[in-house]
């Protein structure tokens, strides 16, 4: 088992939790999460919440303080808001390790900036310039583990820029949740990048996964970058009413978007087919890419989407 994917552990380990197999979701992460060092922060989470389902109060408390004694940590939300974790709440040793989470939390925040990670194009840099593809990781993610999604880009002759938000989640953990203050830093976040590469400026698009993928809509239609498009992967978008203005105003303007989302995404589904058939009402093209039998995630067949979404814009 240890060569399957990250995607694939998270699918058999919500499985499990959808059945109520707690203690076996929790074996299960716990024997595969040697293999993925890069989502420590999240695999502890995961076997905190559920050694707390399984009642495994000792236990639960004890992962919470492994991961914390290796320089793990959360925000204080991420410790009260989960249901799973409402078991925990009010014990002393909880609450103690739940304080020293904040103040390493609170400590990371001051000292959080916004940064770029930036993937150049294979081939060479065309006279004219670099296409660029600015692409948003998702919430409680980073630019890092974001990057070999979009790196298929850069074979396509793309510069690629993977900007990460100053909001932190947790360790190596960031968020666009404060979406005005995610617009400012990714703007800024571009026009350093454009200040040391010269980019194309007729092929610019904006790309994100779920909260980044919002971000990364909203900012083309209000063109905070000047962009020719996006492609906003799993969408996250609750409030379809709250997005009309922006879309009417950007009637004209020749935007070209992609909406990729799995029939089985059931925190995104409902919210990018309404943005798609806004975007559509209002003559602004979209294609709606729908994955049958994808959850919240990637498609496996993304480059081949990403390709065919970056190749419409000449």
């Amino acid at each position: 088992m240890g060569e399957m994917a990250f995607s694939d552990l998270q699918r058999q380990m919500f499985e499990l939790y959808g059945a109520g197999h707690y203690a076996e979701a929790l074996a299960l992460v716990t024997r595969e999460a040697e293999h993925f060092p890069g989502e420590a922060w999240r695999l502890s989470q995961w076997r905190v919440c559920l050694a707390s389902r399984a009642g495994e109060t000792a236990l639960a408390i004890r992962i919470l303080q492994e991961a914390l004694d290796a320089g793990l940590w959360y925000v204080e939300e991420r410790l009260r808001a989960d249901d799973d974790l409402q078991p925990l709440q009010g014990n002393p040793e909880y609450e103690r390790l739940v304080a020293r989470s904040v103040r390493r939390a609170a400590q990371a925040q001051a000292e959080a900036r916004p940064e770029l990670l930036t993937l150049p194009p294979e081939g060479g840099r065309p006279h004219s310039g670099s296409p660029l593809l600015m692409a948003l990781h998702g919430n409680a993610e980073n630019a890092g583990t974001t990057a070999p999604f979009w790196q298929p880009a850069t074979g396509q002759g793309w510069l690629v820029g993977l900007a990460q938000s100053s909001q932190v989640a947790g360790s190596g953990a960031f968020v666009w949740n404060d979406r005005n203050l995610g617009e400012r830093e990714v703007s800024a976040l571009y026009q350093g990048l454009a200040a040391q590469h010269k980019i194309d400026p007729r092929r610019v698009m904006l790309g994100g996964f779920s909260m980044g993928g919002q971000l990364a809509v909203w900012m083309a239609l209000r063109q905070a970058i000047l962009v020719r498009g996006f492609v906003a992967v799993a969408p996250w978008v609750p409030e379809i009413e709250s997005w009309i203005g922006a879309v009417q105003g950007a009637k004209g303007l020749g935007l070209r978007g992609t909406i990729i989302v799995g029939d089985r995404d059931d925190d995104c589904f409902a919210g990018a087919q309404a943005l798609a058939g806004l975007l559509d009402a209002e003559g602004i093209a979209c294609e709606l890419q729908i994955v049958p039998g994808l959850d919240h995630e990637y498609p496996a067949d993304f480059p081949a989407r990403l390709e065919r979404a970056l190749k419409a814009i000449k």
